[in-house]
């Protein structure tokens, strides 16, 4: 087995660490967060996530996030994109690092996107297509739930096998 020459660790402390917190936080007190994170020496973050407000109050500050920080190229700064409105938030803002997650069960999709797996492959496939269209941003799929589903239990390897293919028809590392 040969190891690669450069990982690449992304914090998601802004976008997965706040997205369920109780009381929102304020922008100001994100981005001193995100500079916090930079001072440390993190190169790779989620910023945040451009779902809906209303089900994901957090993060309805996506867009001044972004806007706020200064485009650095030794800094990625990546935004969650889980469909077709968020993708438009996401390039109204520049972004220009978007993840997309696929999760690997119904369980899960119904609960996290409300639609099931193959319609988020749809929707995601609906969204690669759009950012390639409109930008040069850097796309890159996800899997949500890749081993074990609170919802569903132990995910089946051909269910794995069959996401991963998903995501590499859209042409996503």
């Amino acid at each position: 087995m040969s190891w690669p020459e450069h990982v690449t660790i992304t914090d998601v402390a802004l976008r997965d660490g706040l997205q369920i917190q109780p009381n929102i936080v304020p922008t100001e007190s994100k981005l001193a967060i995100y500079r916090a994170l930079i001072s440390a020496g993190v190169r790779s973050l989620e910023l945040g996530s451009f779902v809906h407000p209303k089900l994901v109050p957090q993060m309805a500050d996506a867009q001044a996030l972004f806007e706020s920080v200064q485009p650095d190229p030794e800094i990625q700064l990546i935004a969650l994109v889980p469909n077709l409105r968020g993708a438009n938030r996401a390039l109204a803002a520049g972004v220009t690092d978007v993840r997309i997650v696929l999760s690997c069960t119904e369980g899960h999709s119904q609960a996290n996107t409300n639609r099931s797996v193959q319609e988020g492959v749809a929707e995601a496939k609906a969204v690669v297509d759009l950012l390639r269209s409109e930008s040069d941003a850097r796309i890159v799929g996800a899997l949500a739930t890749a081993f074990v589903c609170p919802f569903d239990g132990i995910v089946p390897a051909e269910q794995v096998t069959r996401m991963v293919g998903a995501l590499a028809d859209m042409g996503l590392t």
